[in-house]
C-alpha cells in the first residue's frame, strides 16, 4: 500500500488536526526545555564531585589544592565546609559531608504536561 494513501486516511485538513500538531509540537518543546533546565542544575555537583574524584585518586603535588571556578569552591564550602584539599575530612578514603547537596535529596519533578495526551485525544474525539 503507498504511504500517501495511509496518510491521507489519517490526516484530514480540518483546524481539529492543526490544532492537535501544535499542541504537541508545543509540549514537547517545553518539555526538552524544562529537561534541560532541570539537568543545568546539576553542573555545579557533577563538576564538584569530578574534582573530588581526581583529588582522592590524584596525590600528586601537581594537582592543584582549590578548585578555579567560584561556584565549586562555595559548593565545597557548603558541602565540605572547607575547599581547600588538605582541610578536607575523611574516613575510610571518602570525603565526609557536613551538608547534603539540596539538588540530590530532592525527588526528581513530575512534568507538568501529563494532561496533552488527553488533550490530544480528547481534541481527535471531537
Amino acid at each position: 500500500m503507498n504511504i500517501l494513501k495511509i496518510w491521507d486516511v489519517i490526516w484530514d485538513n480540518t483546524p481539529f488536526h492543526y490544532v492537535i500538531a501544535i499542541v504537541l509540537v508545543l509540549a514537547i518543546c517545553i518539555e526538552l526545555g524544562a529537561t534541560l533546565f532541570y539537568c543545568a542544575k546539576f553542573f555545579t555537583t557533577r563538576k564538584a564531585i569530578k574534582w573530588l574524584r581526581k583529588w582522592l585518586k590524584d596525590t600528586n603535588s601537581n594537582t592543584p589544592n582549590t578548585p578555579r571556578n567560584d561556584k565549586v569552591r562555595d559548593w565545597l564550602r557548603y558541602c565540605l565546609g572547607s575547599y581547600e584539599r588538605n582541610r578536607l575530612q575523611r574516613e575510610n578514603n571518602k570525603y565526609v559531608l557536613i551538608k547534603y547537596p539540596v539538588i540530590l535529596s530532592r525527588p526528581v519533578p513530575r512534568s507538568s504536561l501529563r494532561f496533552v495526551t488527553t488533550l490530544c485525544t480528547a481534541i481527535g474525539v471531537l
